[in-house]
């Protein structure tokens, strides 16, 4: 020791009991010396996490939301225990409610990070602080929750990859075949849609391959069209459900024109006389 003085460093020893025993001598004749031994207990941190408040045995660390889902609340969970104390770190989307609970909200916090409800992950800390009543041990944790965007969706022809957006199809055009992209920003990739559905008829769906055909005479006439009527207007739906559970549609207007009406018109030419 330097002056008589010792440092303790609870960090250091951990957890437990610790005997300090300390001697003290005179500094003159006779010298006399004398003991004293104190135990020092250094109590544990209390263990921590953030879990559900619908599922108190569900961590939220590593959680994947969706943008567009409800807002969910976080309760503080302390040595085993779900806590009634303790208080969150706020920012954008996330309140504390002073309870030992939090209200995640993963569209407020989407676009206070500056992402849109189709753009890309985004990623919060969320930071539970408390402190033990008994000993009052103050401890923190902080947990990872990932707001996954809705999926950018396109329909496109199958065979040329051309978007179906305000597309125009000759009544007797044979049939196309389309499917479903997921537009990200490193570029689009086919995906196998939940549903793809006309507005009229004359649309077929293979769930397995994901792809629909349209069959153009009979969507025109199913929609009151003719091969030489007017022009039948038809809107094609797409679902889907990614990995995540996040799910979105896309509907574009087509157009099926019918075959020109063409005549002959009888025209009398004359004879030249010489």
């Amino acid at each position: 020791s330097v002056n008589g003085q010792v440092t303790f460093s609870p960090s250091t020893l951990g957890a437990g009991s610790y005997d300090l025993e300390m001697t003290y001598e005179t500094a003159t004749d006779p010298f006399c010396e004398n003991t004293v031994t104190e135990t020092i207990v250094v109590n544990a941190l209390p263990v921590l996490d953030v879990v559900l408040e619908s599922s108190p045995t569900t961590s939220a660390d590593g959680l994947d939301i969706c943008y567009d889902d409800a807002a969910i609340t976080l309760r503080g969970f302390a040595d085993g225990s779900t806590q009634t104390t303790g208080s969150f770190a706020t920012f954008s989307g996330l309140t504390d409610n002073g309870d030992g609970t939090a209200t995640f909200d993963p569209e407020l916090a989407a676009l206070g990070a500056g992402e849109t409800r189709t753009g890309e992950t985004s990623t919060f800390n969320v930071t539970y602080t408390y402190t033990d009543a008994t000993d009052g041990c103050v401890n923190s944790v902080t947990v990872t929750i990932n707001v996954q965007p809705q999926p950018d969706l396109d329909i496109v022809n199958n065979d040329t990859g051309i978007t179906m957006e305000d597309e125009q199809i000759c009544f007797d055009a044979a049939d196309i075949e389309i499917t479903g992209q997921r537009v990200t920003s490193s570029g689009s990739s086919n995906i196998i849609a939940d549903n793809i559905t006309i507005s009229t008829g004359g649309l077929t769906f293979d769930a397995v391959t994901g792809i629909a055909t349209i069959d153009p005479e009979a969507a025109a006439t199913a929609a009151g069209g003719t091969i030489e009527g007017d022009a039948t207007r038809h809107t094609i739906t797409l679902t889907y459900t990614d990995g995540f559970g996040c799910a979105n549609s896309v509907a574009y207007n087509i157009t099926i024109e019918p075959k020109p009406e063409v005549s002959i018109r009888n025209t009398e030419i004359g004879r030249a006389h010489v």
